[in-house]
């Protein structure tokens, strides 16, 4: 968690160099290039694009976009399958809620790490339900 006086640093050191742009008119790719050599940019751009890497390969969205043809292919019909396949819908959006309510309260750093505990345990849970599925389901035939 940032303190109070490194976000100012933050924002000082880009309001800087942002005046400086405005003045010698520095090309944006030169703007760019002394923001992305600042340490406290840099690292505040690695964290933000390794949690949207990690957030990605999580595979959430591919869950999320296929739940219904997964429900389909489990049996149900086409009618409850699309509102069986709300519920992970609904619950994302619920939890999504909870997080909005909690981030400022328990902090950044302790939610996404229970987060990504459960997220964790989520797909161990999702790979699980599927091993046992592919023993218990009969061999298509030719």
């Amino acid at each position: 968690v940032l303190r109070k006086d490194a976000v100012d640093e933050i924002f000082q050191t880009i309001v800087e160099d942002y005046e400086e742009y405005c003045k010698t008119k520095m090309s944006f790719i030169a703007l760019l290039q002394k923001l992305c050599t600042t340490r406290t940019v840099l690292l505040a751009l690695i964290v933000g694009c390794s949690l949207q890497m990690f957030q990605q390969l999580s595979g959430i969205n591919t869950i999320m976009y296929y739940s219904g043809n997964v429900i389909k292919l489990a049996g149900f019909p086409n009618s409850q399958a699309i509102w069986l396949a709300c519920i992970p819908s609904f619950g994302n959006f619920i939890f999504t809620l909870i997080g909005e309510f909690l981030i400022d309260r328990v902090g950044r750093r302790k939610l996404l790490f229970a987060s990504l505990a459960g997220t964790i345990v989520a797909l161990l849970f999702l790979a699980g339900v599927f091993a046992f599925l592919n023993e218990r389901s009969p061999t298509p035939s030719p």
